[in-house]
């Protein structure tokens, strides 16, 4: 992956944060790279991935809070989520165990409110590749910490 070669070559990055790696980011990361070619088809699997990830973040938060059944969750990945019967199956028995179903989401919803906020900070001075450039240097701790060294302040991260 492009970004996490970027990042291994960054000699300006603290050192503790070399250490870290949150699994959310790479993904993340994926997600909010710019560049390439956008054909109707690379776009149209975007949605629908993003799509599932969403229903993933729902779901999970409903069923661990007690407020969404097992047959519930197959119902909302098939209907909101668009999914086949067999996949939403898979997908709420991974709900059922995995503590990072949710993850993607989080980080992305994190990094764009970031994004937003330093957008809002910086007005016409903002440049998204400074600021991809800037985030990949901070290396993979939580956004929290990337939040506080690209803004300066210790704002909510959502």
């Amino acid at each position: 992956m492009l970004q996490l070669t970027k990042c291994s070559l960054r000699p300006s990055a603290p050192p503790l944060r070399s250490c870290f790696t949150i699994n959310c980011m790479k993904t993340v990361l994926a997600l909010l790279t710019i560049g390439g070619t956008m054909t109707a088809t690379i776009r149209l699997g975007q949605l629908q991935d993003a799509l599932l990830r969403n229903a993933r973040f729902l779901v999970g938060i409903q069923m661990h809070t007690g407020k969404m059944a097992f047959d519930q969750a197959v119902e909302f990945f098939q209907k909101e989520g668009y999914q086949s019967k067999e996949t939403a199956i898979v997908e709420t028995k991974r709900g059922t165990s995995d503590p990072t179903y949710l993850y993607y989401t989080l980080g992305k919803l994190q990094i764009l409110k970031l994004r937003d906020d330093l957008k809002k900070k910086q007005g016409t001075a903002f440049s998204l590749e400074e600021f991809h450039n800037n985030f990949l240097r901070q290396g993979f701790p939580p956004i929290k910490i990337v939040r506080e060294a690209m803004l300066g302040d210790t704002s909510p991260t959502l």
